[in-house]
């Protein structure tokens, strides 16, 4: 338990890990209808919804 104010963060210059982000070129029409079906299944709370609206907007962008 800390009983004073810390003075100075010691993280603030540490280097943060790169992530490689892997994302697929394309997906054929059927494999879009599988993710949406899979998502809006589950969709019963704001974080799984915004999977399925994010999943949507990917791809009214294509």
């Amino acid at each position: 338990m800390l009983h004073r104010p810390i003075q100075k963060n010691i993280a603030l210059k540490l280097p943060y890990t790169k992530i490689e982000k892997t994302v697929l070129q394309f997906l054929i029409p059927d494999q879009y209808n599988r993710l949406i079906w899979h998502f809006s299944e589950r969709a019963d709370s704001s974080m799984r919804l915004g999977t399925l609206i994010i999943i949507m907007l990917h791809i009214t962008t294509k």
